[in-house]
């Protein structure tokens, strides 16, 4: 199992713009390999304790129902003990992300910048959505299958994929991966509708867009 060190995320101050910087050749040849919008059964495996202190639990799902299947087990659940935000979305959760864009590089960042089946746009609350979820499970484990590819989250066609560059089962703390996608909306953000790519130094790449069975 490939764990990718805490992503203690870097755009170095630079946000994603539209059309700049994209992906190589090689990695969109990579992308357009894998089919996103029909993987719906391939959600992400969550790895970590649900109560503090205690042992690691594995549970499969959207961020959305690990989160549910972690309240089952623990009704007292609190994101703030596994380093989580609230799930009710904070006026200051963007200055929250961009404080967090510190201390590691991503690659590839870019806005409507990808090929089909990537080009379909996402709506922005079901994003929203999926990104306070991943933030509320705090930095227990989300990685992929063996396959490499995730689907953190997904409602109304709209969907968070984590795709491995070397196609192995890949792992980064869930709130990462929130920071990650709310990076990308932040900056992918137009009439109601987002899509957009960023990829993590670790190898792999954080994609937000529509078209999923969801």
């Amino acid at each position: 199992m490939k764990i990718s060190t805490p992503l203690l995320l870097s755009l170095a101050g630079a946000v994603i713009q539209t059309q700049a910087s994209p992906l190589s050749v090689a990695d969109n040849n990579f992308l357009a390999s894998i089919d996103l919008p029909n993987l719906e059964e391939v959600d992400m495996i969550s790895i970590g304790p649900v109560t503090p202190g205690g042992p690691d639990v594995t549970l499969t799902g959207t961020a959305k129902s690990i989160y549910e299947q972690i309240l089952v087990l623990n009704p007292s659940y609190n994101p703030a003990d596994f380093g989580g935000e609230p799930l009710k979305p904070e006026p200051t959760l963007a200055e929250k992300a961009l404080s967090q864009l510190e201390g590691r590089t991503w690659t590839g960042g870019c806005c409507r910048c990808t090929g089909a089946p990537y080009n379909v746009e996402a709506y922005d609350q079901a994003t929203l959505d999926g990104i306070n979820y991943l933030l509320a499970l705090g930095t227990r484990q989300c990685g992929t299958g063996s396959g490499g590819v995730l689907r953190a989250a997904c409602s109304y066609n709209s969907a968070i994929w984590m795709v491995s560059r070397t196609q192995t089962a890949t792992y980064s703390p869930c709130n990462a991966l929130g920071v990650a996608a709310n990076s990308i909306y932040r900056s992918c953000y137009l009439d109601y509708r987002v899509n957009g790519q960023i990829c993590d130094s670790g190898g792999f790449c954080v994609i937000i867009g529509g078209g999923a069975s969801c």
